[in-house]
């Protein structure tokens, strides 16, 4: 395949259509540096909590609805739902209006950009193994979130 992680193996014929293929692409770049944001997560909670946090959906979300407060390490964190809400609008809000003004001119679904503090991404053939890199962990990142849930 001309693109990364394209190895030619398509059952259900999307990408026949060249604009719907983009389309797809951008689709499964997007879910799979969620997943791997999300399995991350996962990991990262369940290591917090061998060592004394209260961490977890039964530690956030339900104390968050019912009013009550976060503690992580024995410290109370002051942060209500409405306040959580608000920041995760801003955060990630900002975030995507910055790539979709897209004033540099880089490519959005390509690393690299304003967000390349090394310059890992200026050699265009050194680039090409981690763009696969990244499909290949997204793509597992994508199951493994599956059997988080289940």
């Amino acid at each position: 395949g001309e693109v990364p992680g394209d190895y030619g193996f398509d059952p259900f014929g999307l990408s026949k259509k060249l604009a719907d293929f983009d389309k797809y692409q951008a689709y499964e770049l997007l879910h799979t540096r969620w997943a791997m944001l999300g399995a991350a997560g996962f990991v990262l909670l369940e290591a917090f909590n061998k060592f004394g946090a209260s961490c977890g959906p039964k530690a956030t979300g339900a104390l968050l609805l019912d009013g009550g407060t976060l503690s992580y390490f024995g410290a109370t964190v002051p942060v209500n739902l409405a306040a959580a809400v608000i920041a995760e609008i801003m955060l990630v809000g900002g975030a995507e209006y910055f790539l979709i003004q897209n004033k540099q001119g880089f490519n959005r679904l390509d690393s690299g950009g304003p967000f390349d503090p090394l310059g890992l991404a200026k050699d265009p053939d050194q680039f090409a193994l981690p763009k696969v890199k990244g499909m290949k962990n997204g793509r597992l990142a994508m199951f493994s979130m599956l059997g988080f849930f289940l």
